[in-house]
């Protein structure tokens, strides 16, 4: 069972250990995984006092609802869980990446969990971002440097764009409802390597997401503690 809301522990950002060891943190071939996520207070108190936590789609940026929406129909298709919405999750923080979100989370909460691999969905947080402006991902071959990789990917990508103008597709518009529906279909089907990790490079910023969070999966709650430091 989780903390009750009233008798977490309260820490400054700058004091943030972590309680399971920085080994466990980083193995990503590890089954339950150890993961790692900043939620509001009011998130916690669902959390402690219903036992669970799940996604809340109300919550995502409108901007990026197409990516967003991807997202949330891989997990749908690839997760032995269910859930209206997505929880954000990291599996390699570290410290400093930890920290730096600290200073913008203050009154809320960091989560460490232990859950299990069908139940969570890895993806390259760097690629994801593709996704996120609605572009095409030309993954790199295995062993493949930075430069070979652009003499390869480059003329796709050029093509892309000409495709894109020859639809009157505008970049700059939200959203690809308009978009021919080949096209969008063809940017989506690219999005789902940065859900390998065969095609993931060294040293990859790996994210995860999850459809909810169960109180007897949470390994620690720290509070961070509101104010300036």
């Amino acid at each position: 069972m989780s903390p009750s809301y009233e008798d977490l522990p309260q820490r400054r950002w700058w004091r943030i250990v972590s309680p399971v060891g920085r080994r466990r943190l980083g193995d990503l071939s590890a089954d339950p995984l150890i993961l790692r996520t900043f939620q509001s207070a009011a998130a916690y108190r669902v959390l402690a006092e219903t036992g669970v936590l799940e996604g809340d789609p109300t919550l995502a940026d409108a901007d990026l609802g197409d990516a967003y929406s991807w997202m949330k129909a891989q997990a749908d298709r690839r997760l032995a869980t269910d859930g209206p919405g997505l929880l954000w999750l990291w599996p390699t923080p570290t410290r400093r990446s930890l920290i730096d979100q600290a200073k913008h989370a203050r009154g809320d909460f960091l989560l460490t969990v232990r859950m299990p691999r069908e139940h969570v969905l890895l993806s390259e947080f760097s690629d994801w971002h593709i996704a996120l402006n609605s572009g095409f991902h030309v993954p790199p071959e295995p062993g493949e440097s930075d430069d070979e990789w652009w003499s390869r990917a480059e003329p796709i990508l050029d093509d892309w764009d000409d495709r894109l103008r020859a639809a009157g597709v505008d970049r700059d518009a939200s959203g690809r409802d308009h978009w021919p529906p080949n096209l969008r279909d063809e940017a989506e089907a690219s999005w789902e390597a940065i859900l390998d990790p065969a095609t993931w490079r060294p040293r990859a910023h790996v994210q995860a997401v999850a459809q909810c969070v169960h109180a007897e999966q949470v390994v620690a709650a720290v509070r961070i503690r509101p104010g300036r430091s």
